[in-house]
Formats: C-alpha cells, structure tokens, sequence
C-alpha cells in the first residue's frame, strides 16, 4: 500500500503521528506492506513525518517527491505525481493532503487541489491528514441524468424563469389626496404633463394626473383589443416596433411615453415616504 503526502498544510505532532501509526497497523493486521513518497512542504510538519517514519521503531521505506529528504530511497517528478501513482495502483494507493485551509479557497492550496482533483478523477482516495483523516469527495453529476431531465421541460424552466410583467403604476383620488403638493408635482413631471399649464393647486394636480391615467388606460385597452381579435382570427400579430401596434396603426407616442413617465413618478414617490 502506497501512501503519497503533499501539501504545505500544518498538523498537529500528536494527531499527525497517531493517523501514521493508524495506518501502521491497519497494514500489519492486514499483513501488508505499506510505503510513503512524500512531497515537502511546511518544514515542521514534514519533519514530524520524516521522523516518524525514520524512527528506529517504525523504520518505513519511504520516496521523496520534487525534493530530495534525507533518509529517502528515491527521489520523484513533483510534476507526475498522479502518474507515479499509477504506476501503483494495483497496490493500492492512497493521497494524504496537507491543505493550509480546509474550508477555504486560499491560494496557498492551489497547487494542492489540482492534484486532489486530478488525483479523485483518476479514481484514488484522498484524505485530509491533518484533519483526522476525512475522506476527501467531489459531487459527481451524470450527463446523461441531466440530459434527460432537461428534455421536455425546457420549455417549463423558460416559463418560470420568466419575471413578472411589470403593470404601470396607478393611483385612486383617495391615493393622490394622501400626497403632499410636491410629491404630486413631482408625478405629474414624470407623467411628462406641463406643471405651469396646471398650476400649482392641489386639485388641479390630481385632476390632471387621474386624467393622464384614463389616456394611458385606453391607449393599453386599444391595444389588447387589437391583439385578442388577430389571435382569434388565427393570423400572424405584427411586431410593435417604433410605436406601432398590432393593428398596424401607430400608437401615439406621447401616450406612450407617459405610462412610462407614470412608472417613474411611482419610484420617486415610494423613494420619497
């Protein structure tokens, strides 16, 4: 059983130690013989792991990975790591990572997780020595699995991604009364209407937002009376582009305008209470 140790993760001596002896054992009991390739990293660490295995009862064969340690047998390509480890894998073989941090995505670990990926891809285990021993996995998705579901249902996910259609803003008397002069005033400007042609009585200012409200309305009723009678008919609806509808008449565009102005004017009311 091969086990290869890389990262430049830190460990505790007592846990680092005590994992080793773990799978020590786990090899006696099994009558198996087991070895280490190791690829330096923080120097604590990997001396706590090379004196482990150098000590007089332990006395382990082990490689040194990308850096010659004393005491190791040979010396690996840092480079073809997951390929060394082919070479053993009717062995068994086994990655012990040493992340800086487990739980997060530090540039320290880059190098790390490309090898922890390349080496899960390649179907070998990988467990996180420094973090007693967890089992390292990655969420496999199945195409096929995936190309299934989404066949047929397309169309349903297009539908409920779509947002809801957003209706212009309207407001009763009772509503305009609540509101102050300015913020009518201001209203009525987004509704585009000329505020000195109003004046600047209360009344005035609702008289004319409410009426700019009815030609927005029946502008929009037109215009769906148009739509419900092509579809009836089973034709073709003409597209609506600049300001004409689908009757094939031009809208006009200051009716148009103003349902967008009233949206407007709604957002500076709200941003104002």
């Amino acid at each position: 059983m091969l086990y290869v140790i890389a990262g430049d993760g830190t460990g505790n001596k007592t846990e680092i130690e005590g994992s080793l002896q773990d799978l020590m054992n786990k090899a006696v009991e099994a009558d198996q013989e087991f070895w280490f390739a190791v690829k330096p990293g923080d120097k604590a660490t990997t001396k706590v792991i090379v004196d482990w295995l150098k000590h007089k009862d332990h006395e382990v064969y082990f490689d040194s990975i990308g850096t010659k340690i004393p005491g190791a047998a040979e010396l690996r390509d840092a480079d073809a790591v997951v390929e060394f480890m082919q070479e053993y894998a009717e062995e068994g073989v086994e990655l012990l990572a040493l992340f800086v941090d487990a739980d997060s995505d530090v540039e320290e670990d880059a190098e790390l997780m490309a090898l922890v990926e390349s080496a899960v891809e390649a179907g070998f285990t990988v467990r996180l020595l420094n973090q007693q021993m967890t089992k390292v996995s990655f969420a496999e998705t199945d195409g096929e699995e995936v190309e299934e579901e989404q066949t047929g249902t397309l169309a349903e996910d297009v539908e409920d991604e779509e947002e809801p259609v957003e209706e212009a803003a309207e407001f009763t008397e009772a509503d305009l009364k609540k509101m102050t002069v300015p913020e009518l005033t201001a209203m009525a400007k987004g509704q585009g209407l000329d505020v000195k042609s109003i004046g600047k009585g209360k009344a005035d200012l609702i008289t004319a937002i409410l009426a700019s409200q009815e030609e927005v309305e029946e502008a929009e009723d037109e215009d769906e009376v148009a739509l419900d009678a092509a579809l009836e008919a089973d034709e073709d609806v003409p597209v609506a582009t600049n300001g004409q509808v689908a009757d094939g008449h031009f809208a006009d565009p200051t009716v148009l305008l103003k349902a967008l102005l009233n949206k407007i004017g709604k957002a500076l009311i709200d941003a104002s209470k």
